[in-house]
Protein backbone atom coordinates (compact mmCIF):
# COMPACT_ATOMS: atom_id res chain seq x y z
CA UNK A 1 0.00 0.00 0.00
CA UNK A 2 2.83 2.41 0.81
CA UNK A 3 4.63 1.75 -2.46
CA UNK A 4 1.69 1.78 -4.85
CA UNK A 5 -0.18 4.45 -2.92
CA UNK A 6 2.65 6.94 -3.40
CA UNK A 7 3.13 5.89 -7.04
CA UNK A 8 -0.58 6.38 -7.68
CA UNK A 9 -0.57 9.78 -5.96
CA UNK A 10 2.10 10.99 -8.39
CA UNK A 11 0.36 9.52 -11.43
CA UNK A 12 -3.05 10.85 -10.39
CA UNK A 13 -1.61 14.35 -10.34
CA UNK A 14 0.22 13.82 -13.61
CA UNK A 15 -2.92 12.69 -15.40
CA UNK A 16 -5.48 15.01 -13.81
CA UNK A 17 -4.07 18.17 -12.23
CA UNK A 18 -4.22 21.32 -14.38
CA UNK A 19 -0.81 22.59 -15.52
CA UNK A 20 -0.96 25.59 -13.22
CA UNK A 21 -1.48 23.28 -10.20
CA UNK A 22 0.78 20.38 -11.25
CA UNK A 23 4.15 21.59 -9.87
CA UNK A 24 2.65 22.39 -6.46
CA UNK A 25 0.68 19.13 -6.46
CA UNK A 26 3.80 17.06 -7.18
CA UNK A 27 5.84 18.95 -4.59
CA UNK A 28 3.16 18.54 -1.92
CA UNK A 29 2.65 14.86 -2.77
CA UNK A 30 6.38 14.21 -2.46
CA UNK A 31 6.69 16.13 0.80
CA UNK A 32 3.60 14.57 2.36
CA UNK A 33 4.56 11.07 1.24
CA UNK A 34 7.99 11.31 2.82
CA UNK A 35 6.61 13.00 5.94
CA UNK A 36 4.03 10.26 6.40
CA UNK A 37 6.69 7.61 5.80
CA UNK A 38 8.83 9.11 8.54
CA UNK A 39 5.88 9.26 10.90
CA UNK A 40 4.95 5.59 10.44
CA UNK A 41 8.59 4.50 10.09
CA UNK A 42 8.15 3.16 6.56
CA UNK A 43 9.95 5.85 4.60
CA UNK A 44 11.81 3.48 2.25
CA UNK A 45 8.70 2.08 0.50
CA UNK A 46 7.25 5.60 0.33
CA UNK A 47 10.34 6.91 -1.46
CA UNK A 48 10.40 3.88 -3.78
CA UNK A 49 6.74 4.51 -4.65
CA UNK A 50 7.36 8.19 -5.34
CA UNK A 51 10.33 7.23 -7.51
CA UNK A 52 8.21 4.71 -9.41
CA UNK A 53 5.55 7.35 -10.03
CA UNK A 54 7.99 9.95 -11.31
CA UNK A 55 9.77 7.37 -13.48
CA UNK A 56 6.46 6.44 -15.15
CA UNK A 57 5.75 10.01 -16.27
CA UNK A 58 7.87 9.88 -19.46
CA UNK A 59 6.09 6.69 -20.56
CA UNK A 60 2.70 8.27 -19.94
CA UNK A 61 3.53 11.71 -21.30
CA UNK A 62 1.01 11.57 -24.13
CA UNK A 63 -1.75 10.24 -21.86
CA UNK A 64 -1.93 13.41 -19.76
CA UNK A 65 -5.47 14.78 -19.87
CA UNK A 66 -5.88 17.31 -17.06
CA UNK A 67 -9.28 18.47 -15.88
CA UNK A 68 -10.26 22.13 -15.83
CA UNK A 69 -9.12 24.27 -12.93
CA UNK A 70 -12.70 24.61 -11.69
CA UNK A 71 -13.23 20.82 -11.79
CA UNK A 72 -9.97 20.33 -9.89
CA UNK A 73 -11.00 22.87 -7.25
CA UNK A 74 -14.33 21.06 -6.88
CA UNK A 75 -12.49 17.77 -6.38
CA UNK A 76 -10.28 19.35 -3.70
CA UNK A 77 -13.34 20.82 -1.94
CA UNK A 78 -15.01 17.42 -1.90
CA UNK A 79 -11.85 15.77 -0.54
CA UNK A 80 -11.68 18.32 2.26
CA UNK A 81 -15.32 18.13 3.36
CA UNK A 82 -15.94 14.43 2.78
CA UNK A 83 -19.18 13.10 1.41
CA UNK A 84 -21.96 15.54 0.61
CA UNK A 85 -25.41 15.10 -0.85
CA UNK A 86 -25.96 15.20 -4.59
CA UNK A 87 -27.99 18.41 -4.18
CA UNK A 88 -25.05 20.03 -2.40
CA UNK A 89 -22.65 18.89 -5.13
CA UNK A 90 -24.91 20.22 -7.90
CA UNK A 91 -25.25 23.50 -6.02
CA UNK A 92 -21.47 23.82 -5.78
CA UNK A 93 -21.04 23.03 -9.46
CA UNK A 94 -23.66 25.62 -10.38
CA UNK A 95 -21.87 28.26 -8.31
CA UNK A 96 -18.49 27.54 -9.90
CA UNK A 97 -19.56 26.70 -13.43
CA UNK A 98 -22.76 28.61 -14.28
CA UNK A 99 -22.21 27.83 -17.96
CA UNK A 100 -23.26 24.22 -17.35
CA UNK A 101 -26.85 25.33 -16.89
CA UNK A 102 -27.37 23.11 -13.84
Amino acid sequence: MDLYGRRNNVLFGWHNAPSVILPLYLLATTFNGIRYGLRVRRVEPMIRGLTMGFSCIPQEWSQRNPVSLSAYKMYRDLVKCGSVSMDETISRIAQRQPILGI
